[in-house]
């Protein structure tokens, strides 16, 4: 009787094991960086999916905040230079960072509502994250301006 259980008792254990170790392997294995993040440069602190739909949520509502800060024109003369930036050989193809602000003529009130919005938005995304991120997020940005006075043209 002993040689008819063992059998299946060590079946069903196997069988529990394996059934648990893809849920296990999902769980902790660390999640890749929507694209998004990406281009927010900050694929490099590891964050957490809430963290990253926070942050996601942070960006939605700056970007409506500044288009509402916008006239008309400025609006689709911005929509324009992303849909060009890029594009020109001159730029070897390379994708300028940045808003794009530069070439729409904003008035002196335009700037100071943009930069507010600008600053909330970046202590906003800054709360999101650990003192270990935040941490990191600075060294980040202290080894690129150390970069950037190596080289001022920026390149």
């Amino acid at each position: 009787m002993n040689s008819k259980v063992l059998p299946l008792l060590a079946t069903a254990i196997a069988l529990s094991i394996g059934s648990s170790l893809p849920a296990f392997a999902q769980s902790t294995a660390p999640t890749a960086p929507s694209p998004s993040y990406r281009k927010g440069r900050l694929d490099f602190l590891n964050l957490t999916p809430d963290q990253q739909t926070r942050i996601q949520q942070i960006r939605q509502n700056t970007r409506t905040q500044i288009e509402n800060i916008l006239t008309a024109e400025q609006k689709a003369q911005l929509q324009r230079e992303r849909e060009n930036r890029g594009n020109s050989p001159a730029e070897g193809g390379r994708k300028k960072r940045g808003w794009g602000f530069e070439s729409l003529n904003l008035t002196a009130q335009q700037r100071a509502q943009i930069d507010a919005v600008k600053q909330s938005s970046k202590a906003q995304i800054e709360a999101v994250l650990t003192p270990q991120q935040r941490l990191q997020l600075e060294q980040r940005k202290q080894q690129r301006q150390q970069r950037q006075q190596g080289n001022p043209s920026g390149t």
